[in-house]
C-alpha cells in the first residue's frame, strides 16, 4: 500500500493545534507508506495570533499550565502554509 493515510479519520483531518510566540498552528499529522519503509508527514498551516483567534483558542483549548501544554507532535517530514 502506497500513499497518504491521515492517523485520525475526523472530517477536518486536524491532529493538533498548539501555539508560537507569533502564530496558531494546525498540524494534520498522516502515515505515508512507501516502498523503502513509513513516515510521519505533518501539513502545517500557520495562522497568525489574532486577539480574536487567542480567545476562541483558550475557549476550546484552556489555559496552558504545566501538566496542559500543547506541543507539536514530533515527525519525519512536514510542509508549512503561512496564512494572515
Amino acid at each position: 500500500m502506497r500513499g497518504k493515510v491521515p492517523i485520525n479519520e475526523a472530517p477536518c483531518r486536524i491532529t493538533n493545534v498548539y501555539r508560537t510566540e507569533k502564530y496558531i498552528v494546525y498540524q494534520s499529522v498522516c502515515v505515508c507508506y512507501g516502498e523503502s519503509g513509513n513516515i510521519l508527514m505533518s501539513d502545517d498551516i500557520y495562522r497568525l495570533r489574532t486577539p480574536e483567534r487567542d480567545e476562541a483558542y483558550l475557549r476550546i483549548y484552556g489555559k496552558e499550565s504545566r501538566s496542559n501544554r500543547r506541543k507539536r507532535m514530533k515527525v519525519s517530514s512536514y510542509t508549512r502554509t503561512y496564512e494572515d
